[in-house]
C-alpha cells in the first residue's frame, strides 16, 4: 500500500506588531545594525487535504482517494524576527552621492503557522533565516 498525501494551506494574518532597530557607529563610518520585533497575529486558515492510497495487486492497481475540507481555523500566534549585520556608507563625488553597503543575517519564527492533516491538532513553526544583503546609492 502506497500512500500520498497533498495539503493546501491558504492563511491570512493581522495584528499588532512592535520592535526596535538599532544602529551604532563604533569608528567612522562603519556601523553594527541589530534589529528585532514581535507581532502578535490573529490568523485564518483554510486547509483542503487529498489522500490517494495505491494497493497494488499482481493483475492491476486500485486507487481510492479521499478530500478533506478542513475549513477556517482561527488562532492567535506570535511572529518573531530578529536581525544581526554590519554595514558601511560614505559620501563620494563632492559629497553629491552617498554609497551605503550592508549585511544582515535575519531570523523569523512564525509560531504555531503549520497544522499536521491528522484529526489531532498539532501546530508546527516555521522559521525562515538568510543572509540580507543592500547596497544603496543616494543621489
Amino acid at each position: 500500500v502506497t500512500v500520498n498525501e497533498t495539503a493546501k494551506y491558504c492563511s491570512w494574518g493581522v495584528g499588532p506588531r512592535v520592535g526596535v532597530d538599532t544602529n551604532w557607529n563604533p569608528c567612522g563610518q562603519f556601523r553594527v545594525e541589530g534589529d528585532a520585533s514581535l507581532s502578535i497575529l490573529y490568523t485564518d486558515y483554510d486547509v483542503d487535504t487529498t489522500n490517494v492510497f495505491i494497493r497494488a495487486r499482481a493483475s492491476n492497481s486500485e486507487n481510492i482517494t479521499t478530500k478533506i475540507k478542513d475549513n477556517d481555523r482561527c488562532t492567535i500566534s506570535p511572529h518573531t524576527s530578529v536581525a544581526l549585520g554590519i554595514g558601511w556608507g560614505d559620501y563620494f563625488c563632492c559629497n553629491d552621492w552617498y554609497l551605503d553597503i550592508a549585511v544582515k543575517y535575519e531570523l523569523n519564527v512564525l509560531w504555531n503557522e503549520t497544522f499536521s492533516s491528522s484529526n489531532a491538532f498539532v501546530a508546527e513553526n516555521i522559521y525562515i533565516h538568510g543572509l540580507i544583503l543592500t547596497c544603496r546609492v543616494d543621489f
